[in-house]
């Protein structure tokens, strides 16, 4: 197995059919950003997470989906002219009116999509991504670039026809100019967090780069539901390290309510007799269960934790290569369904954190099972972000 290339394999092993799900880690800088809108790289030690960028696709961004076709919203007296491509606003007439152009953009409903451009030496510009491709509508993003600066941030549409509008924000009057504007999608299932306080901590040790929850308040989740809907079988490959295990706490879950909804799924850690016993549960009511080891346990006291989770079938929990707990039956006969993700916490309340590190995290939904090459390659991948 060539190492070099093992994100290439793993991306086509793992997701190469029509599979859903992720991969994520948090060695790839150009993956990770320190806000939720994607616009300060999380680059460095201690550096916040508010955006992990799922890589199934290889952080390929799609198509390029701004038509460049500018012009002044209705009832804007702007006048918008392009050369090659900066785009150039002015306006002059009293009346009121700021000094705005606008792009119609065709998105897709819950995808994101990645804006950049650069501000001309004129003024600041008032960059905003709304929800109608006429330039008004509900603000999606909004901030002020200041002259001279290039901008980037991401947003999430919520209609099929969206835009992107430009202005001045400060009167009727001046001119304003963009350069090399470009909106694409960001393929994935991509894990944010709104509240800064509440955001885990990239963080490196001496095996790897990992994301560090606090067990207070640290947790991502998922940009909207992820639907699994056309899934019956789930497989997660994780690499952890629990730092304190008093109480039983959540890895991933799916799930707005997990008590009450068939098709959901969890990997949880709980405590036994100063060790670390991993269970993988099935709609809440079916579950595979097993304790780590001394004799498997990675140097560090880190794991590469396993599971496997059938609706009607079975769970199983398999611990640094070992096949370790199978739980047959029990689960519920229905596929796995369309919920939000959430990771270091439940889905439904504020409890249940995760103290610890997650240093990779694989999640494929499939419906026939993974093959034992498979199994391998998702296993290399995670050892191979830390450093086992």
């Amino acid at each position: 197995m060539r190492l070099g290339n093992l994100d290439a394999q793993v991306r086509a092993a793992l997701f190469g059919q029509g599979q859903g799900g992720y991969m994520l880690s948090f060695d790839r800088a150009e993956a990770l950003y320190q806000d939720n809108t994607g616009e300060a790289s999380a680059a460095a030690a201690t550096n916040p997470l508010g955006l992990v960028l799922d890589q199934k696709s290889g952080l390929a961004r799609g198509p390029e989906v701004a038509v460049n076709a500018f012009q002044p919203p209705s009832g804007y007296a702007s006048t918008v002219s392009t050369a090659g491509n900066v785009i150039t606003v002015s306006g002059t007439a009293s009346g009121g009116s700021t000094v705005r152009a606008f792009t119609p953009l065709t998105t897709v409903v819950g995808r994101s999509y990645e804006v950049v451009g650069n501000i001309g030496s004129q003024q600041p510009v008032v960059v905003f991504a709304r929800n109608q491709n006429d330039g008004f509508g509900t603000v999606l993003y909004q901030k002020t670039v200041a002259a001279n600066t290039a901008f980037r941030f991401v947003f999430q549409a919520t209609t099929v026809a969206s835009s992107l509008l430009l202005g001045n924000g400060t009167g009727d009057q001046g001119t304003l100019s963009v350069s090399a504007i470009s909106v694409r999608e960001v393929p994935g299932n991509h894990f944010q967090q709104a509240t800064s306080t509440a955001r885990p901590l990239r963080q490196q040790d001496a095996y790897g780069w990992y994301a560090d929850a606090d067990g207070t308040d640290d947790f991502l989740q998922s940009l909207g539901n992820i639907d699994y809907s056309a899934f019956g079988r789930l497989t997660t490959f994780t690499g952890v390290q629990r730092l304190s295990n008093p109480i039983t706490a959540i890895i991933r879950e799916i799930s707005v309510n997990r008590d009450n909804n068939v098709g959901t799924h969890a990997l949880v850690i709980s405590p036994d007799s100063g060790r670390n016993r991993y269970r993988s549960l099935v709609n809440f009511g079916n579950v595979a269960e097993a304790t780590v080891t001394d004799a498997t346990r990675l140097i560090g006291g880190r794991d590469v934790v396993v599971t496997t989770g059938v609706v009607g079938d079975l769970a199983t929990v398999r611990l640094n290569k070992d096949q370790s707990a199978v739980a047959p039956g029990g689960g519920g006969s229905s596929p796995f369904g369309s919920f939000p993700h959430f990771i270091f916490r439940r889905g439904n309340t504020t409890a249940n954190y995760f103290t610890g590190r997650i240093y990779a995290h694989i999640e494929v939904a499939s419906n026939a099972p993974l093959t034992a090459q498979q199994i391998s390659l998702g296993e290399a991948w995670i050892r191979s972000k830390m450093g086992a």
